[in-house]
């Protein structure tokens, strides 16, 4: 009877999916000075090639050491490309790998040109679809710190949001 008892309890416990971190880190250097760049924006996206729908994009900056990191939870089924990339003088650089359970940890370093004058902004974005059907996440990945955005889609609708949502 206590047998069936703890069988009865066990098959009531929810299984959990196990997930892995995925650690990606760098550093940013002047590539004519060889000077450590502090500050400097960097944008890392994960495509899952595995077919869950699991997307990743998040923007990082380098500390004073030009150091920057980010630590992902990633479902353990989960298999793909890690893209980073920023910006050397109005030219987005990129470096990607694949990525596994078995294959989480990387290093991205980037030799940079740092022109600090050129503070101009140039428009990038990247854009998943959603778990809604016709549904797109814009996320914005522009260079030199914009403080308003202008979406227009195409379809006679615009947002001012950073990262908006638009529903075709």
């Amino acid at each position: 009877m206590k047998t069936l008892i703890i069988i009865l309890a066990l098959l009531q416990i929810p299984i959990i999916s196990v997930a892995y971190e995925l650690t990606i880190v760098g550093v940013v250097t002047d590539i004519d000075q060889g000077d450590y760049v502090a500050n400097q924006q960097l944008i890392i996206i994960i495509e899952d090639l595995s077919g869950s729908g699991f997307n990743y994009f998040n923007v990082v900056y380098s500390d004073d050491n030009g150091y920057y990191s980010d630590i992902i939870s990633v479902p353990d089924s989960i298999s793909g490309i890690i893209y980073v990339n920023t910006d050397s003088c109005g030219i987005l650089i990129e470096e990607s790998d694949s990525f596994s359970f078995s294959n989480s940890n990387f290093e991205f370093d980037f030799d940079i040109c740092n022109n600090p004058s050129g503070n101009d902004c140039q428009a990038y974005f990247y854009y998943f679809p959603d778990n809604q059907p016709l549904s797109i996440q814009f996320f914005d990945a522009s260079i030199g710190l914009p403080t308003s955005w202008t979406w227009d889609f195409g379809d006679g609708t615009t947002s001012f949001d950073q990262n908006p949502l638009h529903h075709y």
